[in-house]
């Protein structure tokens, strides 16, 4: 995992230099909906559904840290993606989190780090 940051950070280096970040903006964003999708829409994971998707984010916003500098339009485009992702299947993302949030809620935060809790 830690060649493929290099990798990412030389390419979006290189890219960088000759006005090429677009490309890596709509595969960032493509990456993003894609596998954002098949967490939403896997059925036999509605359960862990909430925590699939904070898992991936912060895997996504550590990326985007140490590949990509925390560059606004890469940034941008995760926001999207995310927000694209959320609204596919109706309106069971939205339940999922409310669920989610509740029982966080409910259990005082337990098992969960002070730092967690803040962001």
């Amino acid at each position: 995992a830690e060649n493929r940051i290099r990798d990412l950070q030389r390419l979006y280096s290189l890219l960088g230099r000759v006005n090429g970040l677009g490309q890596i903006k709509s595969a960032f964003g493509a990456y993003v909906k894609r596998t954002g999708v098949e967490i939403v829409m896997n059925e036999e994971r509605e359960k862990e559904m909430v925590q699939d998707l904070l898992d991936f984010k912060a895997k996504l916003d550590s990326l985007l840290e140490e590949a990509f500098d925390n560059h606004e339009e890469l940034a941008h485009s995760l926001k999207d993606a995310f927000e694209n992702l959320i609204n596919v299947r109706q309106n069971k993302p939205a339940e999922y989190i409310a669920k989610f949030v509740d029982a966080q809620l409910r259990s005082g935060g337990k098992g969960v780090s002070e730092q967690e809790l803040e962001t």
